[in-house]
């Protein structure tokens, strides 16, 4: 029999070849790579696991002197500290009387004297008392001046303190200033004269000097 397809061209039903895709060798290849990649990364498993067991013995072997090492550190360096600090307690204490007497003779202000200079120390704790007299001229006031006045000697005293020990150089000594002050005119003049009392102290001076 013979069939005669008799359509125009453009109404006939076109045959689509069909797409051969080798689906074996892409599979294959596919396992392949996923086998090169299993095998690398098991021959680094096993690199490492080698090296973090070589390491582990190696640890082993001087974690004792490294102990000992680190226990010997602490002791030589509580040595040390405790040496400084015994050297700035009784060798040479960093703040010493004639600084001190210095740092008044710079600070104190104009139209002021002292009468009396105490200056005691204990080890790092120490205490200075000052007692004098300031005169004002007209009705202006130097109460406000004698405060800074002893401030200032208090920042001075803590800056050259420095810290409490040389173990915690962070933890610094606390200083503290007490001002006391009485005034009375002048007799037959324009002004007045101001009597004041100064302390500065280290925290810790009272419970050292009992």
């Amino acid at each position: 029999m013979i069939f005669i397809n008799l359509l125009p061209a453009e109404l006939r039903i076109k045959e689509k070849r069909k797409l051969r895709i080798p689906y074996r060798p892409i599979g294959a290849g596919v396992f392949f790579i996923f086998v090169v990649f299993a095998i690398y990364h098991l021959f680094l498993y096993v690199r490492i696991r080698e090296e973090h067991r070589t390491l582990t013995q190696q640890w082993n072997a001087i974690q004792s002197k490294s102990v000992q090492a680190d226990l010997l550190e602490q002791e030589l360096g509580v040595t040390i500290f405790a040496e400084v600090d015994f050297y700035d307690d009784f060798v040479d204490p960093p703040l010493e009387t004639a600084r001190v007497l210095n740092l008044i003779s710079t600070l104190i202000p104009n139209g002021a004297w002292l009468t009396e200079v105490k200056f005691a120390r204990n080890k790092k704790e120490l205490e200075l008392f000052l007692n004098g007299f300031s005169e004002s001229g007209g009705k202006s006031s130097r109460l406000i001046e004698i405060q800074q006045f002893a401030n200032a000697i208090k920042d001075q005293v803590e800056a050259h303190l420095g810290p409490l020990t040389q173990a915690n150089p962070n933890v610094k000594k606390t200083v503290k200033t007490m001002v006391t002050t009485s005034s009375q005119n002048r007799d037959g003049e324009k002004g007045e004269i101001t009597q004041f009392n100064a302390t500065i102290r280290t925290e810790g001076f009272s419970e050292t000097a009992t």
